[in-house]
Formats: C-alpha cells, sequence, structure tokens
C-alpha cells in the first residue's frame, strides 16, 4: 500500500486485514525495507528441513531456537513449555554469547495469566517492535452496535499490557517475538525471542516465523 504524506511524498505501508465478530479490522505498518530480491521461501524451506531432520524432541527443540534466532537476528530465542498446572520452564535458551543463560528457569503460571495464554493460543505470533512504544488510542473505540469497547483481540498492532512492558524493561529487553506452540489445538509453550534494542522485523519475516 502506497500512502501520501503531508508534504506529497509517498511511502509503502504493509496491510493486516482480518474479519472479527461481525467487523472487518485493517492495520497498517510501515514496509520495512528488504534487500532486493529477498525471498523467505529459501530459509524457511532450509528450516523446515532442518526440523524434520530431528532424532528427538529435545534436539527438535534446540533446532526451531537456533533456526529462529537465525531467521530473525535476535539476540535471544528460547523454547517456553507449560506444565498442567500452567507453570513455565525454559527448555532451550539460544543466545548471544555475551548473555546470561535461562537455561532451566522455571516460572509460576502467574507469570503468564489465562486471558495472555489464551491471546496466545488465538494468535501464533506477537511482535513488540520497542518496549518504549508511545500507545496510540483508537477512535471511536466503541462498538456502536454492542456498545462495547472494540474487541481487538487478534490485532497484531494492538497495545500490550503497561506491566508487561515493564516486565520486559526490568529484563533489559528492547523488543520480543513471541511464536505459540499447539498441540492439539492446546497451548503447549511459546517460542520466546528477546532483543536488547527497538527491533523492525518485516511483516513477512513474522508471517514465515
Amino acid at each position: 500500500v502506497q500512502c501520501r504524506g503531508p508534504g506529497g511524498g509517498t511511502s509503502a505501508l504493509d496491510a493486516i486485514v482480518h474479519h472479527h465478530r461481525g467487523m472487518a479490522i485493517a492495520e497498517f505498518e510501515p514496509a520495512q525495507a528488504e534487500a532486493a530480491g529477498n525471498d523467505w521461501m529459501q530459509p524457511v524451506g532450509e528450516t523446515i528441513e532442518a526440523l524434520r531432520a530431528a532424532i528427538d524432541l529435545p534436539d527438535l527443540l534446540e533446532r526451531v531456537a537456533q533456526r529462529v534466532r537465525r531467521l530473525t537476528g535476535l539476540d535471544r530465542v528460547m523454547v517456553y513449555r507449560f506444565d498442567e498446572e500452567w507453570n513455565g520452564r525454559v527448555l532451550v535458551d539460544a543466545r548471544a554469547p555475551d548473555m546470561e543463560s535461562y537455561l532451566d528457569l522455571h516460572y509460576p503460571a502467574s507469570d503468564i495469566p489465562a486471558q495472555a495464554r489464551e491471546l496466545y493460543r488465538s494468535n501464533l505470533v506477537r511482535w513488540i517492535g520497542n518496549v518504549d512504544y508511545a500507545p496510540v488510542p483508537v477512535l471511536p473505540w466503541i462498538d456502536s452496535e454492542r456498545l462495547e469497547p472494540l474487541d481487538m483481540s487478534h490485532a497484531t498492532l494492538r497495545s500490550v499490557s503497561p506491566m508487561h512492558l515493564q516486565y520486559l524493561r526490568n529484563m533489559g529487553v528492547g523488543a520480543t517475538l513471541t511464536l505459540s506452540l499447539l498441540v492439539d489445538g492446546k497451548l503447549w509453550g511459546l517460542v520466546a525471542g528477546h532483543h536488547r534494542r527497538p527491533v523492525a522485523l518485516p511483516l513477512r519475516l513474522r508471517q514465515a516465523c
């Protein structure tokens, strides 16, 4: 999509459209410059082949973390698994050499509450490009037919909890990418990517992940 600015110049936007509760919601974000001829199919195809070659579950999860880190360039990519009571454990931690290891750390179920887990189950990709972003209000924020706030559960660019953002800042994280792992429709775990600085990951790359 091309957008004309106040000065008369144009810039490219990526558009994301989804249908929810009888409404179409369109989101736009600046298109990221990519190398000429960049084709995500080749690295994604190589990643799929690498995952197929895994000999067991630990090997598979290690390959997942390493491959996602290679695709995105993030400083850290972890695989995090939930137990039957929704407590979490870091099974794999692929990280830059100068970063502290989170391997085998355990987290209580309250760390990712039920509402957040349901969003992870229904939205497979969650990206925060800059934890210090300035939220922008949606107008109108009321669904005029239902007389209730607009449901943005499936919106890619919706804001997140200020508490979660502060939690990330306390960890020294500037940007995150979270991929949901489902087994038989149930949330099994997460692939959690952290970067120490804000980062703009192209929409096509996030879709590939």
